[in-house]
């Protein structure tokens, strides 16, 4: 059971219960309890400006006090989801501890002091008008229905709007409604996902649309479970589910190979990321960070957690730590980049301390190291590297993320050419690489 959430309005919802509505193992599956009882007792709507100061303040503190998205109505957990302002600002981690303060009171204020009642639902063909669609002949049953929190994506080819009936109840209620319409043949196709006595995919994830986006042979739907926690659901060209992940889309390959970031749990006293990848050719799904092989930056900072955990027995109770020497807090920080030639992706992660009870002694990480991946459309074949600030500028320079993936200086990094001085000399123009044409990054759309 989720929260209507009207078009252009955000709502936020202050759980009675703390529960954990999802838990998955390092292959992804998962474990979830429906989110019956988020339909909570406090609930604040406010227009989508507010939301929008809110997410300002957010992106101007520290990323560990993430606490606003694009649909803040959901289960009985809030967890981290920093997509949204991540993707529009490119934030670093680090910021002040005023400010974060300064951010969570107005998000307070806001909830506390401002309430707009929602506004009576739009029609199909309400949302419809204007869109520059063919609706004369078209076999739209819900055309002249009140429809409630869907999104749209508006192309060249294709406008696609997915949705639920608003029935009244103020719950969101499957079936999930897609309608796609066709520039070019000017016809439409319609589906209907999560039906009453089908198993497509978890009740929870059925709740607000937050994104639409597009594959050369998909679609993907982003739904809301919390401002930390969602499902990216795959669905075909014909409308039928395809596959269901556990998270948000960081960016995608044009071959359908999908990167995103697995759902967290907010109130936990430790947040670590874990980035995976979909790959659409043998239906994979498979997480690339953590790495599986440990790597130095994460061996000693497991180490010096071993140490303070073993002098530190009573902060463990008091925290509500897992102490669990290799769990920590570990936070995307910006954008990440994608290059089709060798299926490539970079990001930067912080380790820094995030809050949430820990004490500032315990013992944390760098707040930026990048991590460099390639071949991640195969399991088998998927190579990372690990570099501080520090050895990256000595191998290359300054470049950004995306400067990085360019095949000669990945060559360099995975140790296929045995002088990086020669690279770089070769690389001395940043022009001199590939046209920009072969350079593609496919994020999604924001919101």
């Amino acid at each position: 059971m989720h929260c209507t959430v009207q078009p252009g309005r955000y709502c936020m919802a202050f759980p009675s219960e703390a529960a954990d509505p999802v838990s998955g193992n390092p292959q992804g599956s998962r474990n979830v309890e429906d989110g019956g009882n988020s339909a909570l007792s406090n609930l604040w709507c406010q227009e989508k400006t507010l939301q929008g100061i809110v997410v300002t303040l957010r992106a101007l503190s520290q990323a560990a006090e993430r606490l606003v998205s694009s649909d803040l109505c959901g289960p009985d957990e809030i967890s981290f989801r920093d997509r949204h302002f991540r993707s529009r600002f490119g934030m670093n981690v680090k910021k002040s501890l005023k400010l974060r303060w300064l951010s969570s009171l107005a998000v307070v204020f806001l909830s506390a002091t401002i309430f707009v009642s929602a506004a009576g639902a739009q029609t199909l063909r309400d949302a419809l008008a204007g869109k520059q669609v063919v609706l004369e002949g078209a076999s739209l049953p819900n055309l002249d229905n009140k429809i409630t929190s869907g999104a749209e994506l508006d192309d060249a080819n294709q406008f696609v709007i997915a949705y639920y009936l608003d029935d009244g109840s103020g719950q969101l209620n499957p079936p999930l409604f897609v309608e796609r319409f066709d520039r070019k043949s000017k016809t439409w196709q319609s589906g209907a996902l999560g039906k009453v006595g089908t198993a497509e995919a978890p009740s929870l994830c059925f709740g607000s649309v937050l994104d639409i986006s597009s594959l050369p042979d998909q679609l993907i739907l982003e739904t809301h479970i919390s401002p930390s926690a969602g499902c990216a659901l795959i669905v075909s060209r014909e409308l039928k589910l395809e596959a269901t992940l556990d998270g948000w889309v960081l960016g995608h390959f044009e071959d359908g190979t999908i990167a995103y970031h697995r759902s967290q749990v907010h109130f936990a006293t430790v947040h670590p990321s874990r980035i995976a990848v979909y790959s659409e050719h043998n239906r994979k799904d498979f997480t690339i960070f953590p790495p599986q092989t440990e790597s130095p930056v994460r061996a000693r900072l497991t180490a010096a957690l071993r140490d303070f955990f073993q002098t530190h027995q009573d902060y463990c109770v008091k925290a509500n730590d897992p102490c669990d020497p290799a769990e920590f807090d570990s936070a995307l920080a910006g954008k990440i980049a994608l290059d089709e030639r060798e299926h490539a992706i970079a990001f930067v992660i912080s380790y820094e301390l995030q809050g949430y009870g820990q004490d500032q002694s315990k013992p944390s990480g760098p707040s930026q190291v990048t991590y460099v991946y390639r071949n991640v459309n195969d399991e088998a074949k998927v190579e990372y590297r690990e570099l501080l600030p520090e050895d990256l500028k000595a191998q290359f320079g300054d470049i950004s993320l995306q400067e990085l993936l360019e095949p000669d200086r990945l060559d360099v990094l995975f140790q296929k050419r045995t002088s990086a001085k020669a690279a770089r000399t070769k690389l001395s123009s940043p022009r001199a690489a590939v046209p920009t044409a072969q350079r593609r990054l496919h994020p999604p759309a924001s919101p």
